[in-house]
């Protein structure tokens, strides 16, 4: 077999994905496990059974791959595990902070390995991983400080409806089953500082550049620090929506693309100054020395940028291609991406389930579907310039924009599938934005703050000087991206794809590549096209062909909220829920989520039945995002900064405002609504007199 990695990796792969969706007692899986083994070593003895010995193998992989899930989603806890400890009463804990704190516009999150439970000034030894966050900046605690804290511990909870985030599972795969929140850090002692560490060390580095950016940089500094250390915290709302829009969403998350930027910039320097020495030339391959050399910095930008899960899969995924150089194995490049994506599976199991992990190995492997595109453009102008001896403006427009803008493309469509499942975008001015803005970042942006940080200990002029001019550079990025969001239609949303439609996407454009390899490939790509354009018309039409009432009543923790679909296809939401003091957008987590994984795009009524914060708070996410046809209001008003802001929504969304009452009726094919409450003209001076003012609807049948 000659890329062996390849169902290796398949094998593992798929059981990882079946521990996450199904749960089989570790024990049993052990078991499996054994037998697997003993029946793969057994095949070894069989002569000419190489079939056996290939089956078996992988059953193993695979179970392994499961063992390894249900070891990180259901693991056994100790009696001491603080989960095992949670009780109405708040909890006096013991535990060092053991990953980077995380830094918010208005909250600190930390991770805290539990240590001690204390029962008066009688301390006991507990375990388990709790997350804290507090309502406060952070006070100055650092990685591996040990504090003391008074909590309520929770276990993590989710909203309960279809299509929603999994939020216990997305922490239990970071090995988290307890959270506690404080709305500032009166409630936190610290009791030791950490022991000198690599990671301690390293965290200080990043402290002295989070500092100086923040000095220097002006209002770019969040931007900045994220591209240099990987912080995203502080980045506000707006520029997030913006980059969205745009498609650019990835440059704010240090990943395999700026490894590969530190990777080529690293390897092309120092490819360059072997070349300074004909000794050197003749005596070493400098490709495979170059190679050597780029490894340190590809690893010190790792440390600089947090060494978490994703820098260090990042890390992993540029260290396997210098590697391929080293054993010349650059042009295998499935093999290449298979062993760094069964390295990082190996190490981290969990990973599969990240978002950024997803992406990454997308882009990358559209990225390298399309290389042989790619080169034969570039051979093309390599042609031009053997056969004349210089190279015409043409070619060389498609050497600089060309080549540029395919692989901007290639990385657009093999990440437009998980980009409208997570997020539900498709931005149709992402091949552009990123043409312009990656370069920049990649190549001045990023390099120049790493060069300013460099010098923080050298010169500080010289790093404030830096820091300032590459603020300047960030500023022309982030204003062409805020003209290029501008841009009427520049991001769509779109509802929720479900598995089976992102592989027949992804199968009808590897058709396409690779149609002059694949017998008859004509009659797969429109088979698979045809069924493709089906499904998305079966979801269309099917509202229009229902006939019965629906309503369902969704989970959105404090307040209420109902979808009523109608026979035909209408569809009214009532309320919105809201977290009252939260900053947790209801619409945004909770309902828009749901209606897309129904394939919802358009509300046609939307009522409000009184003006509190718990029923609206989720609607100016729905108006913004949803084609919207009708708002309903019983007339009731409140001066609150929030209801203005749904006010706001309503006149921006172009939906029909509508003040009824009781008395008004509604026809939608077979059904009547009547409005019940409140009274016409109905007056109010109190949030007790708002509730009574509630709209209150009737639906019956007309026939």
């Amino acid at each position: 077999m000659s890329r062996p990695i390849l169902p290796i990796l398949a094998s593992y792969l798929i059981g990882l994905i079946a521990g996450y969706y199904f749960s089989i007692p570790f024990h049993i899986l052990i078991a499996l496990t054994f037998i697997s083994l003993s029946l793969t070593a057994a095949s070894i003895l069989i002569k000419k059974a190489p079939a056996l010995f290939f089956t078996f193998s992988m059953l193993t992989l695979f179970i392994l791959g499961m063992a390894r899930m249900e070891a990180i989603l259901n693991p056994s806890f100790p009696e001491n595990h603080i989960t095992n400890l949670i009780a109405d009463e708040p909890l006096s804990l013991e535990g060092a902070i053991s990953e980077p704190v995380e830094r918010g516009l208005d909250k600190t999150r930390f991770y805290i390995n539990i240590l001690n439970l204390y029962t008066g000034d009688e301390a006991f030894p507990a375990s388990g991983k709790l997350l804290l966050t507090v309502s406060e900046k952070d006070i100055g605690l650092k990685y591996g400080d040990t504090i003391r804290l008074l909590a309520r511990v929770k276990r993590p909870r989710n909203f309960h409806n279809p299509g929603g985030f999994d939020y216990e599972r997305y922490l239990a795969l970071k090995g988290i089953f307890a959270t506690a929140y404080l709305k500032d850090f009166d409630g936190i002692i610290k009791t030791a500082e950490g022991l000198p560490s690599l990671k301690r060390w390293i965290e200080g580095i990043r402290d002295s550049i989070r500092e100086n950016v923040f000095k220097s940089a002006g209002t770019t500094a969040p931007v900045l620090l994220a591209l240099i250390t990987g912080e995203q915290g502080e980045i506000s709302r707006g520029i997030r929506e913006e980059f969205s829009r745009v498609g650019t969403a990835h440059i704010l998350a240090i990943s395999g693309e700026h490894i590969g930027i530190i990777a080529l910039a690293s390897f092309a320097l120092f490819l360059w100054l072997l070349k300074r020495s004909e000794l050197i030339m003749l005596r070493a391959n400098i490709y495979k020395a170059a190679a050597v050399l780029t490894i340190p910095a590809v690893v010190l930008y790792t440390l600089i940028a947090g060494s978490g899960f994703s820098i260090v899969r990042a890390g992993i995924m540029g260290g396997t291609l210098l590697v391929a150089v080293l054993v010349d194995r650059r042009r295998d490049i499935p093999s290449l991406i298979a062993s760094a994506a069964f390295l990082i599976l190996a190490l981290e199991p969990q990973a599969l389930f990240d978002i950024s992990f997803q992406l990454s190995f997308a882009s990358v492997i559209s990225l390298a579907m399309a290389a042989p595109y790619l080169k034969m453009v570039y051979s093309r102008n390599a042609e031009n310039y053997l056969e004349t001896g210089t190279s015409s403006i043409k070619h060389r427009i498609i050497s600089w924009l060309a080549i540029p803008a395919a692989v901007s493309l290639a990385a657009t469509i093999g990440t437009a599938p998980l980009v409208a499942y997570y997020f539900n975008r498709f931005s149709i001015v992402s091949p552009l934005s990123n043409l312009i803005t990656v370069p920049l970042v990649g190549l001045i942006v990023v390099p120049l703050g790493l060069i300013s940080s460099i010098f923080i200990p050298i010169s500080q002029t010289v790093s404030d000087l830096l820091i300032k001019i590459d603020s300047q550079f960030l500023s022309l990025i982030i204003m062409l991206i805020s003209r290029i969001a501008a841009i009427p239609m520049a991001s769509l949303r779109v509802v929720t794809p479900n598995i089976f439609e992102i592989s027949l996407f992804y199968l009808t454009v590897v058709l396409f590549i690779y149609r002059g390899k694949i017998t008859g490939w004509k009659r797969f790509f429109y088979t698979v096209s045809a069924i493709l354009i089906i499904l998305e018309s079966f979801y269309f039409f099917k509202p229009f062909f229902q006939k019965e009432l629906r309503v369902t009543f969704l989970d959105v923790g404090q307040g209420e909220s109902a979808l009523v679909e109608f026979p035909g296809g209408k569809r009214m939401l009532i309320d919105g829920g809201g977290l009252p003091m939260s900053d947790f957008d209801i619409g945004e987590r909770v309902l828009a989520p749901f209606l897309w994984h129904k394939k919802i795009g358009r509300i046609d009524y939307m009522v409000l039945s009184h003006p509190n914060s718990d029923h609206y708070g989720g609607l100016p996410f729905i108006l913004r995002n949803f084609n919207i046809g009708e708002v309903w209001e019983s007339g009731v008003e409140e001066k609150s900064e929030g209801y203005i802001e749904f006010k706001r929504a309503v006149r921006e969304s172009g939906g029909i405002q509508k003040k009824v009452g009781n008395g008004d009726r509604l026809s939608i094919n077979s059904v009547s609504v009547d409005v019940m409450n409140p009274p016409k003209d109905y007056k109010t001076n109190s949030d007790r007199d708002a509730n009574n003012g509630s709209v209150v609807l009737k639906s019956q049948s007309l026939f």
